[in-house]
């Protein structure tokens, strides 16, 4: 890597925001997982380019989007910044090993010739939650 790229990636790793939301809908158990990587707002032009530089070597790019929320770009993000989370804050380290839980633990889905699962669902509340104490308890403590 060259020193624009070093700069680019430790900038990426502070500028990063990885965001689970739960957006409730009509459907299913009633809500849908919402989950995006955005750079935060206090980010300048200059330190975007640099992370531009960085991003671009793994074939990913901050430019055209305000979040990144395709499900193949952000396992792709996760997965090129897994080797350096241990320098994110630890708040970030908190979103972004709970972003990966998501990613790799997605909740029940419902087949159309099927009901609702509630037990199972129930399962995967209860496993998110102890996930994420986990991970705060880990990190923020």
């Amino acid at each position: 890597m060259n020193p624009t790229e070093y700069i680019g990636l430790g900038l990426a790793l502070k500028s990063l925001s990885f965001y689970i939301s739960f957006e409730r809908i009509d459907t299913g158990y009633g809500f849908k997982v919402r989950r995006c990587i955005s750079l935060k707002e206090n980010v300048t032009d200059d330190q975007k380019k640099c992370i531009e530089v960085w991003a671009n070597t793994h074939d990913l790019t901050v430019y055209g989007f305000k979040t990144i929320q395709r499900e193949e770009l952000v396992r792709k993000w996760m997965d090129i910044l897994e080797p350096f989370e241990f320098l994110m804050k630890a708040k970030d380290r908190v979103n972004y090993w709970q972003m990966k839980w998501i990613l790799d633990n997605p909740y029940p889905r419902i087949p159309k010739t099927q009901v609702r699962n509630w037990p199972k669902f129930r399962q995967w509340v209860d496993d998110f939650d102890a996930n994420k104490e986990k991970l705060e308890l880990d990190y923020l403590n």
